[in-house]
């Protein structure tokens, strides 16, 4: 006899998952670059580990051949929705960037990935765009 159950009768059986760790909240001590961050990246890592309850812990520039990608851990949907909003094209003025989440084999946790459509070039000054439009929402939202 299992103990596994059925999930919502689709015959799967129920996955037992354990809490992702709480990521990095404003309270934690302020983000360092690391001395391997591309450079081209650099402004859109400070700005993201501005904001509340975001951490970044993995960045690629690309280096011509891919978009450029920055990883980082989310405490809440709030700090999601500054991403999503600073990177869009209305407030950045930078066409197809998306917020994807992703998850590793062992299903322990989620993941999100700030990915430009460009590569080159283009990602950095896209990414720079993105970099202040971070910094602006953010004081936007001070100043309410």
């Amino acid at each position: 006899m299992t103990e596994e159950k059925e999930t919502a009768g689709l015959g799967l059986p129920e996955m037992k998952t354990e809490e992702a760790p709480t990521p990095p909240g404003p309270s934690f001590t302020p983000w360092e670059p690391p001395s391997d961050l591309d450079s081209e990246v650099l402004l859109l890592c400070t700005a993201l580990n501005m904001i509340p309850g975001i951490r970044t812990f993995e960045s690629c520039f690309g280096h011509g051949k891919n978009p450029l990608r920055i990883w980082f851990h989310s405490a809440a949907e709030s700090s999601l929705v500054v991403v999503a909003y600073a990177s869009a094209w209305c407030h950045a003025g930078v066409q197809g960037w998306k917020v994807l989440a992703e998850t590793d084999c062992s299903l322990n946790g989620i993941r999100y990935v700030l990915e430009s459509n460009s590569v080159g070039c283009l990602a950095e000054r896209e990414a720079n765009r993105v970099a202040l439009s971070i910094k602006e929402t953010l004081e936007s939202e001070r100043s309410d």
